[in-house]
């Protein structure tokens, strides 16, 4: 039966009626998920790995920005096996957006209430901050106009018109809304398996090394606050002035010391990095030179050399979620890898088709 099958598969054989002969080839076998235990309602994590990968096939992302992804082609503008359905605009279309914002109620609300939660506020201004919130609204304006799930955006390239989107995407993230940075079509999707299949943002950031402790960081100036989950209580943040500009406001998220949590990312439509760390501490800019939201930890299997764990924009997601992702890699036959595997690149590089 097994063999002629041909469809993402869930196998469930009650304790006692199927020997180890029988679930062990099939246990890690690509397409099949096995539940062997007492209880058939223990195969709802293998329906909710389903779920998620119906969703993510009627997803859309909007890749805002860059027409061209560093000249490589997906074919029917679909994220190969994972199926989410990319689509390419123009730049101009967010700059349109952000300045139809009016400053009414709704943006100095959401203004105000983000200085209030806030744990300080430095470097920036209360206007600074109200148009930083503008970003939200055009945001929603864009993806509902083009019927889209998510978004990224070449954010750097369009913020000397209209500033950087960090308040705008952290609030959407929170929500459960996929907002990435740089037009990053890897990490992007898998900001939007992380929503769908383990329910809580994940924080796009750029890789680096303290050698003093041993540790590896991981910084970016565009963090969610709903770490724990979209129904959870927020993290602790410090609104802050981007790292490449004086008005331009992005979060400090303060990350829980101790934290376990699992870094993830396409490196291909066909290909997920996949490893597990711990938060050792969180860095402050100055005297780091890197983006606002910075954190130190130890990765698993890392320990003794940080420059192992290679990938770019490489997500951290709270809690320990190595083997769910996993799972969802081998039901959906995509090869989950660990960050030192030969095929993860130290440099930024495009998904290939």
């Amino acid at each position: 039966i097994f063999a002629a099958l041909d469809l993402p598969t869930l196998v469930f054989t009650q304790i006692g009626t199927s020997f180890t002969m029988n679930t062990a080839p099939i246990a890690h076998k690509p397409g099949f998920h096995l539940t062997s235990s007492l209880d058939i309602n223990d195969v709802r994590p293998g329906l909710e790995l389903v779920k998620a990968a119906a969703n993510l096939r009627q997803s859309t992302l909007l890749v805002v920005g860059r027409n061209n992804y560093q000249n490589t082609a997906f074919e029917g503008n679909v994220f190969g096996p994972v199926g989410t359905k990319l689509k390419f605009v123009p730049g101009e279309e967010y700059v349109k957006c952000y300045k139809d914002v009016p400053l009414d109620d709704g943006v100095r609300q959401l203004a105000d209430e983000t200085i209030r939660r806030a744990k300080a506020v430095k470097e920036v201004t209360p206007d600074d901050v109200l148009n930083a919130a503008r970003h939200y609204f055009a945001s929603k304006r864009l993806l509902a106009e083009h019927g889209a799930d998510g978004l990224t955006t070449v954010c750097l390239h369009l913020c000397g018109q209209v500033g950087t989107p960090c308040i705008g995407f952290m609030r959407l993230m929170d929500e459960g809304v996929v907002a990435g940075c740089e037009a990053d079509i890897g990490s992007a999707v898998t900001m939007m398996l992380a929503h769908n299949l383990l329910g809580r943002p994940g924080f796009m950031a750029d890789p680096l090394v303290d050698t003093a402790q041993n540790l590896f960081a991981n910084a970016h100036c565009n963090c969610p606050t709903r770490l724990d989950g979209f129904d959870q209580p927020p993290a602790e943040y410090v609104l802050r002035s981007h790292h490449a500009g004086g008005h331009w406001v992005s979060p400090q998220v303060l990350w829980r010391i101790g934290q376990v949590f699992t870094l993830a990312r396409f490196q291909r439509p066909d290909l997920l990095l996949v490893d597990r760390a711990k938060v050792v501490c969180n860095y402050d800019s100055p005297p780091s030179a890197a983006c606002i939201t910075n954190t130190g930890s130890i990765v698993e299997g890392a320990e003794d050399d940080p420059h192992k764990v290679a990938g770019f924009h490489v997500l951290q997601i709270y809690g320990d979620r190595v083997r769910k992702l996993r799972d969802f890699c081998q039901l959906y036959r995509i090869e989950a890898v660990h960050s030192w595997d030969e095929r993860v690149s130290f440099d930024f590089e495009p998904n290939c088709a």
